[in-house]
């Protein structure tokens, strides 16, 4: 959980953010998709000596994500409310939204790399959606309280070019409590 006093500066708050994310939490996150896929540091064949390495890996990050997500999820969850239209609204979102197979998906991201985002929004139509952030592109900022609180979520993915040798793009959005900012940034992250 990243928690620090937020610059008045954007173009600083989103180079300090997007630094962070790159330096301390990114490697984090592929070794630990790495034990999940099975690729440990040991399934390297020669050691740094130059021996041969023929020690077996066992799949057991995996084994153990998929048992904890059929435990927790090999059931869907079921949903009550003595308002049946009220509830007829929320079955009536979730299933457009699959929301049995959206909820093993984060299941099984936060089991993996520790932590996942999900993003709740109306589209074009007004209609609610939810969809799962990558963690590679998603930052979260918290306060410093007991219970801490969100303050803001970066979030920055790269977009195509049509021309051959143009410097990367990005798009950086900042989700504040009461907007979200736009931004566009060229070169490396």
């Amino acid at each position: 959980m990243l928690s620090f006093t937020l610059p008045t500066d954007p173009q600083k708050l989103i180079k300090d953010l997007i630094d962070y994310h790159k330096q301390n939490l990114l490697p984090r996150y592929e070794k630990l998709q790495a034990y999940y896929m099975g690729q440990h540091k040991i399934t390297d064949r020669r050691t740094e000596d130059g021996k041969p390495n023929n020690k077996v890996v066992n799949p057991y990050p995996d084994l153990i994500i998929q048992t904890v997500a059929g435990y927790m999820l090999g059931q869907p969850v079921k949903y009550t409310s003595e308002d049946e239209a009220h509830l007829q609204c929320i079955k009536d979102v979730f299933s457009c939204n699959n929301e049995e197979d959206h909820n093993l998906e984060v299941l099984k991201t936060f089991s993996t790399q520790g932590e996942a985002f999900e993003l709740v929004y109306l589209d074009e139509n007004a209609e609610i959606n939810f969809a799962q952030l990558p963690n590679e592109q998603t930052i979260a900022i918290y306060d410093d309280s007991i219970k801490p609180k969100m303050q803001l979520v970066l979030r920055s993915y790269p977009i195509g070019s049509l021309k051959r040798d143009a410097k990367p793009q990005y798009k950086v959005e900042l989700y504040w409590p009461d907007r979200i900012d736009y931004y566009s940034q060229a070169g490396d992250k």
